[in-house]
């Protein structure tokens, strides 16, 4: 649906649509339709790893651009650690979970010390040690 929604907008829309390239949904499509082939022909584990690294990365990449503090960043680590741990084993998702801890305490260390600032017009203030530990 994604697809045919972002090839048919620009037709219809023309100079004034400014949304995602079509080319980049249906690489996302494509990537995903392999992965689906690939557990239908029993490398299930191997396509669970590569999803759940695929939701790992906008995890953290949210954390680093709008703080590692932010709701969004924090709730996509929550669904990647219990998909670990339904996909794969228990093993697993305490992997992911020390992973996603030790970015979430890294990435807060680095923005408490002024390493690196992320785009902080989203919230009122900025995120203190109390709450790196927290989180």
């Amino acid at each position: 649906m994604a697809f045919i929604t972002t090839t048919i907008n620009p037709i219809i829309y023309g100079s004034a649509y400014h949304g995602e390239n079509y080319i980049v949904i249906g690489f996302l499509l494509v990537f995903f339709c392999i992965l689906f082939v690939l557990a239908r022909r029993g490398y299930s584990h191997i396509a669970a790893v590569v999803l759940i690294f695929l939701l790992l990365f906008p995890a953290i990449y949210t954390s680093y651009r709008w703080g590692a503090d932010n709701a969004q960043g924090l709730l996509l680590y929550g669904l990647v650690i219990v998909m670990a741990g339904v996909l794969l084993n228990a093993k697993f998702a305490f992997f992911i979970t020390f992973l996603s801890g030790g970015t979430i305490f890294t990435l807060a260390y680095v923005e408490i010390f002024g390493l690196h600032t992320p785009d902080y017009n989203w919230k009122a203030e900025t995120i203190r040690v109390g709450g790196a530990i927290v989180y």
